[in-house]
């Protein structure tokens, strides 16, 4: 990013492009274009690249990284462009296109109740996509005050599907999505998901993606396998991506034969239950799902 370096897994400011980038600011107040607010900075740049500063309204400050100018300055100046680009109608080549909505909600025992509600409000709203997650404790106490038993989690998924082919047979428009891995349980249950006939059992195809195909970076650069649970991999800053998606820290969670219940499970390859909701309860992501509510022997 012009006008820091990473430094340590922290951003500091360049002092040298940071003495540019408030010349730039300064100058374009004053009334300069935006290539001779550059050229009085002492940089030569195109029009874009000077507009692209004068947008990024990083340099006030982010928690990351720290101010260069203050909000002020970058306030004067957002006032100063859009005044010209207004001018010279430049707002008014286009129209932007209407915004895309999607909900997420996490649902625990304290408000499985409102979902019904929620679902037809969202297909009232007509909005785009919506999907719901499971509470993922962070201590003992909390995983007591907002457990749902495992049937009682089942009863509440075949509500939700229920209503979601409610809307969607008289017009709805809106995307459920089935972000729960329970859900390919319930699916299952119901028929409306077969595990293909030439699958290898072996094989991991769907289910958590947690060592597999996402991770989680923090702009310390700091690695998780998984963004909802404790599981620091490593920092993107002291080792490649690569080395740290095969090595042997992400390995520790892609141990499919270690799931206590799941690796015993015809699902193994399709469901896996959530290992984070599950590490919140136990402190170990591989023991059984506390919202699984299949039997397995």
């Amino acid at each position: 990013m012009y006008g820091y370096k990473i430094i340590n897994g922290k951003a500091v400011i360049d002092e040298q492009e940071a003495g540019i980038i408030i010349s730039i600011f300064n100058g374009y107040i004053s009334g300069l274009s935006m290539k001779a607010a550059a050229a009085n900075a002492g940089v030569p740049m195109q029009h874009s690249a000077v507009k692209r500063i004068l947008m990024r309204d990083i340099y006030i400050g982010t928690d990351y990284y720290p101010a260069i100018i203050s909000r002020e300055t970058f306030a004067k100046a957002t006032g100063k462009r859009l005044h010209r680009a207004n001018q010279h109608g430049c707002e008014k080549r286009y129209t932007a296109p209407p915004m895309y909505c999607a909900i997420m909600s996490t649902v625990s025992s304290m408000n499985m109740g409102d979902f019904p509600q929620m679902i037809d409000l969202v297909a009232e709203k007509n909005v785009d996509v919506f999907a719901f997650g499971r509470y993922c404790p962070t201590s003992g106490q909390k995983s007591e005050e907002y457990h749902i038993e495992p049937t009682a989690y089942r009863d509440f998924l075949d509500m939700c599907y229920k209503r979601f082919q409610y809307h969607k047979s008289n017009g709805c428009k809106t995307t459920f999505q089935y972000k729960d891995h329970l859900w390919t349980l319930y699916l299952y249950e119901q028929g409306l998901f077969k595990i293909p006939e030439n699958h290898e059992p072996d094989k991991v195809y769907d289910g958590c993606h947690c060592g597999i195909g996402h991770m989680t970076i923090l702009p310390t650069g700091d690695v998780f396998a998984c963004r909802r649970m404790e599981s620091k991999i490593g920092n993107v800053f002291e080792t490649p991506m690569y080395e740290l998606f095969l090595g042997a820290d992400l390995e520790e969670y892609r141990q499919f034969d270690k799931f206590e219940k799941c690796s015993k499970c015809e699902l193994r390859g399709y469901c896996r239950g959530c290992p984070a909701v599950t590490f919140g309860y136990t402190g170990n992501m591989y023991a059984p799902d506390p919202q699984c509510w299949k039997e397995v022997s």
